[in-house]
Protein backbone atom coordinates (compact mmCIF):
# COMPACT_ATOMS: atom_id res chain seq x y z
CA UNK A 1 0.00 0.00 0.00
CA UNK A 2 1.45 3.40 -0.91
CA UNK A 3 1.53 6.46 1.35
CA UNK A 4 -1.38 8.13 -0.44
CA UNK A 5 -3.60 5.07 0.10
CA UNK A 6 -2.56 4.93 3.77
CA UNK A 7 -3.51 8.59 4.23
CA UNK A 8 -6.85 8.09 2.52
CA UNK A 9 -7.66 5.09 4.70
CA UNK A 10 -6.75 7.12 7.79
CA UNK A 11 -8.93 10.04 6.63
CA UNK A 12 -11.83 7.69 5.89
CA UNK A 13 -11.44 6.11 9.33
CA UNK A 14 -11.42 9.52 11.03
CA UNK A 15 -14.45 10.78 9.14
CA UNK A 16 -16.33 7.56 9.92
CA UNK A 17 -15.55 7.93 13.63
CA UNK A 18 -16.12 11.67 13.92
CA UNK A 19 -18.41 12.58 11.03
CA UNK A 20 -16.25 15.62 10.28
CA UNK A 21 -12.51 16.28 9.82
CA UNK A 22 -10.37 19.40 9.62
CA UNK A 23 -7.50 19.89 7.16
CA UNK A 24 -5.22 21.30 9.88
CA UNK A 25 -5.82 18.36 12.22
CA UNK A 26 -5.25 15.76 9.50
CA UNK A 27 -2.07 17.47 8.32
CA UNK A 28 -0.71 17.47 11.87
CA UNK A 29 -1.75 13.85 12.51
CA UNK A 30 -0.23 12.60 9.26
CA UNK A 31 2.77 14.96 9.26
CA UNK A 32 2.11 16.22 5.74
CA UNK A 33 1.23 19.60 4.27
CA UNK A 34 -2.28 20.98 4.29
CA UNK A 35 -2.13 21.03 0.48
CA UNK A 36 -1.51 17.27 0.47
CA UNK A 37 -4.57 16.78 2.69
CA UNK A 38 -6.67 19.03 0.45
CA UNK A 39 -5.70 16.90 -2.58
CA UNK A 40 -6.55 13.71 -0.67
CA UNK A 41 -9.92 15.15 0.36
CA UNK A 42 -10.65 16.14 -3.24
CA UNK A 43 -9.88 12.60 -4.41
CA UNK A 44 -12.03 11.08 -1.67
CA UNK A 45 -14.85 13.48 -2.57
CA UNK A 46 -14.69 12.26 -6.19
CA UNK A 47 -15.06 8.71 -4.84
CA UNK A 48 -18.20 9.74 -2.96
CA UNK A 49 -16.71 9.09 0.48
CA UNK A 50 -16.97 12.62 1.83
CA UNK A 51 -18.13 16.14 1.04
CA UNK A 52 -15.54 18.94 1.12
CA UNK A 53 -16.29 21.89 3.37
CA UNK A 54 -14.40 25.08 4.14
CA UNK A 55 -11.36 23.86 6.08
CA UNK A 56 -12.25 20.18 6.07
CA UNK A 57 -14.85 17.60 5.11
CA UNK A 58 -17.98 15.85 6.35
CA UNK A 59 -19.11 12.29 5.93
CA UNK A 60 -21.03 11.91 2.67
CA UNK A 61 -22.14 8.29 2.90
CA UNK A 62 -23.83 6.03 5.39
CA UNK A 63 -21.83 3.94 7.84
CA UNK A 64 -22.58 0.87 5.71
CA UNK A 65 -20.49 2.32 2.89
CA UNK A 66 -17.83 0.01 1.50
CA UNK A 67 -14.54 1.56 0.46
CA UNK A 68 -13.59 1.40 -3.22
CA UNK A 69 -12.12 -1.90 -4.43
CA UNK A 70 -8.76 -0.26 -5.12
CA UNK A 71 -8.40 0.68 -1.45
CA UNK A 72 -9.86 -2.52 0.00
CA UNK A 73 -7.59 -4.82 -2.00
CA UNK A 74 -4.51 -3.43 -0.22
CA UNK A 75 -5.87 -3.87 3.31
CA UNK A 76 -4.95 -7.10 5.15
CA UNK A 77 -3.20 -8.42 2.05
CA UNK A 78 -1.19 -11.03 3.96
CA UNK A 79 -4.35 -12.44 5.57
CA UNK A 80 -6.13 -12.58 2.21
CA UNK A 81 -3.23 -14.52 0.73
CA UNK A 82 -3.29 -16.97 3.65
CA UNK A 83 -7.05 -17.50 3.26
CA UNK A 84 -6.67 -18.09 -0.48
CA UNK A 85 -3.80 -20.53 0.08
CA UNK A 86 -5.91 -22.55 2.52
CA UNK A 87 -9.04 -22.41 0.37
CA UNK A 88 -7.29 -23.57 -2.81
CA UNK A 89 -6.24 -26.76 -0.99
CA UNK A 90 -9.91 -27.81 -1.14
CA UNK A 91 -10.20 -27.32 -4.90
CA UNK A 92 -9.67 -30.21 -7.31
CA UNK A 93 -9.60 -30.45 -11.10
CA UNK A 94 -13.14 -30.76 -12.44
CA UNK A 95 -14.75 -28.86 -9.54
CA UNK A 96 -17.37 -26.18 -9.95
CA UNK A 97 -16.88 -23.35 -7.50
CA UNK A 98 -18.61 -20.07 -6.78
CA UNK A 99 -16.49 -17.02 -6.06
CA UNK A 100 -17.89 -13.82 -4.61
CA UNK A 101 -16.85 -10.41 -5.91
CA UNK A 102 -14.76 -9.23 -2.94
CA UNK A 103 -11.07 -8.60 -2.59
CA UNK A 104 -10.38 -11.88 -0.77
CA UNK A 105 -12.20 -13.71 -3.56
CA UNK A 106 -9.94 -11.95 -6.06
CA UNK A 107 -6.94 -13.31 -4.20
CA UNK A 108 -8.46 -16.81 -4.36
CA UNK A 109 -8.96 -16.40 -8.11
CA UNK A 110 -5.24 -15.62 -8.47
CA UNK A 111 -4.42 -18.86 -6.65
CA UNK A 112 -6.56 -20.85 -9.12
CA UNK A 113 -4.31 -19.85 -12.01
CA UNK A 114 -2.70 -23.29 -12.48
CA UNK A 115 -5.92 -25.29 -12.69
CA UNK A 116 -6.92 -26.53 -16.15
CA UNK A 117 -10.44 -27.90 -15.61
CA UNK A 118 -12.59 -25.71 -13.34
CA UNK A 119 -16.01 -24.18 -13.72
CA UNK A 120 -16.08 -20.88 -11.86
CA UNK A 121 -19.30 -19.00 -11.18
CA UNK A 122 -18.91 -15.38 -10.11
CA UNK A 123 -21.05 -12.25 -10.14
CA UNK A 124 -17.97 -10.14 -10.91
CA UNK A 125 -14.21 -10.36 -10.98
CA UNK A 126 -12.23 -7.33 -12.00
CA UNK A 127 -10.69 -8.36 -15.30
CA UNK A 128 -7.82 -5.86 -15.25
CA UNK A 129 -6.23 -7.55 -12.22
CA UNK A 130 -4.67 -10.47 -14.06
CA UNK A 131 -1.84 -12.56 -12.73
CA UNK A 132 1.41 -12.10 -14.61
Amino acid sequence: MNLSDNRKLYIRDQITKKGVVQVTDLAADLKVSEMTIRRDLSNLEKSGILKRTHGGAVQEVSRSFEAPFKLRKTVNQTEKQMIATLAVEHVEEGDTIAIDSGTTAMELARHLYGFKNLTIVSPSLTSRHRQS
